[in-house]
């Protein structure tokens, strides 16, 4: 009786698994690309003139502040849920007024 011995397949080499990946990829990357992500003022206003952006989320983990370009354009909000951080962005109307009229509130993106 001839026995043969089972051996298992080779697993592919890391070289092979990354050409088979980067493969994969091209079709999702390949034509035009996408447009990219952007958002609008969520208001029915006109940045720097009847509206502004007055503070920013604070990405200071700890009782500093900092803001997303690491200024101080923020401030702690201490919370039991979330810490002391503020996780908002707030913006400013310009007057009492402009807050009786109303102020339009709108989407920030498409979809």
């Amino acid at each position: 009786m001839n026995e043969k011995t089972w051996t298992w397949p080779r697993p592919p080499s890391w070289s092979f698994a990354a050409a088979l990946a980067f493969a994969m990829a091209l079709p999702a990357t390949a034509g035009e690309a996408e447009t990219p992500f952007k958002m609008d003022m969520p208001l029915g206003c006109v940045a720097g003139e009847s509206c502004w952006i007055v503070n920013y989320v604070d990405h200071d983990p700890t009782d500093g502040i900092r803001d997303y370009t690491c200024g101080e354009t923020t401030y702690n909000l201490r919370s039991k849920r979330w810490g002391n951080r503020h996780l908002g962005t707030d913006i400013a109307i310009r007057d009492l007024g402009a807050m009786r009229r109303g102020v339009e509130v709108l989407a920030a993106a498409a979809g």
